[in-house]
């Protein structure tokens, strides 16, 4: 059985583990999603592509780990 890899950085994904990230990107995604979720909530409805490109534009200081997920996300 082949190795899954992390769709952000390509590490090997942990067995217990069942999204496309490996951990440290699976709590980022995670991280975003509560993040959008709250936004939509406080905003009025916000689609999660619109939400993530506004969050690649608005903000110059994201952590590259951030910046690989919302990429990862868009693609």
């Amino acid at each position: 059985m082949e190795n899954r890899k992390c769709a952000a950085c390509g590490q090997d994904i942990s067995s217990f583990l069942t999204g496309k990230y490996c951990y440290r990107h699976q709590q980022v995604y995670d991280s975003l999603i509560a993040e959008w979720k709250a936004t939509s909530e406080s905003q009025g409805a916000v689609s999660w592509k619109d939400f993530l490109l506004r969050k690649l534009n608005e903000n110059g200081q994201l952590d590259n780990d951030v910046k690989l997920v919302i990429n990862c996300e868009l693609r």
